[in-house]
């Protein structure tokens, strides 16, 4: 509608971890940033960081470490603007309305959308590196991800795991989200999520879908989830042993199969 006046649109944020946990090799938690609604007619992506959110937020084992190893920022509408103008990949309100929010995160020439949600996660993570980086998509046809940071392909082939047929697009497109996630903030592991809109595919179906990013970061960073065996230095010990402490402490159901 011509000459139709937008409202101030909030940008949500939230943070999912938990705080009395730690990573069991004692280091800090890792960030990891997760973001959708960039393009604002690919509402694809929202679902599948609806499923991703979800996820992380429940009683799976792999949702608990993915909790305990990581301290999450979710913004789940960065195109409040576009979303309810109903734009394609712009958002109204920019010195040209035909800029793609997701083509500008390096060279901003005024795109409101990208330049508060850039400054929204700055603020966020001050000066920590995200060590994850995932900006959820839905506007192709076929489920895939992009190069461009280091962990791409280790990550690809844990998705692989989960879910059949994901491909490769190309590398990060230059001045996007993730290219600025992987150069500017050196994340290791900056990728888009992509879903085709065009398929035939369930709510469950597509939710899931987010899911298996949470399932794939954890297993990722399985290491980080082993439990860790302390022995009192305190009481006498005998090297003999060590070798029957260990083959017990470890045995798989004893205490976990990742234990170290």
């Amino acid at each position: 509608e011509r000459g139709r006046t937008i409202p101030a649109q909030p940008l949500y944020s939230l943070r999912i971890s938990d705080d009395t946990q730690q990573p069991a090799d004692g280091s800090v938690k890792r960030i990891g940033i997760m973001i959708a609604g960039q393009h604002a007619s690919e509402d694809v992506g929202n679902w599948m960081l609806k499923g991703a959110v979800e996820f992380l937020c429940g009683t799976d084992p792999k949702a608990i470490a993915a909790r305990r190893n990581f301290e999450c920022y979710v913004y789940p509408m960065t195109n409040p603007i576009g979303r309810y103008g109903g734009h394609w990949r712009g958002d109204f309100n920019s010195v040209n309305p035909l800029y793609d929010t997701n083509r500008h995160w390096v060279t901003t020439p005024g795109i409101e959308s990208t330049t508060k949600t850039m400054a929204a996660i700055t603020t966020d993570l001050g000066t920590r590196k995200p060590s994850v980086f995932f900006d959820f998509h839905g506007g192709y046809s076929g489920n895939f991800i992009y190069s461009g940071s280091t962990l791409y392909s280790a990550f690809l082939t844990k998705m692989l795991v989960y879910t059949a047929g994901i491909t490769t697009f190309g590398d990060n497109p230059v001045n996007s989200s993730c290219y600025w996630a992987a150069n500017t903030r050196t994340a290791p592991l900056a990728t888009f999520i992509e879903s085709s809109r065009d398929l035939t595919w369930t709510e469950t179906q597509t939710t899931d879908y987010g899911a298996t990013v949470i399932k794939s970061v954890s297993d990722l960073y399985a290491p980080l989830t082993g439990t860790v065996v302390a022995v009192n230095a305190d009481l006498r010990q005998h090297m003999s042993h060590l070798p029957g402490l260990v083959a017990h402490e470890s045995y798989p159901g004893h205490h976990t199969e990742h234990c170290r």
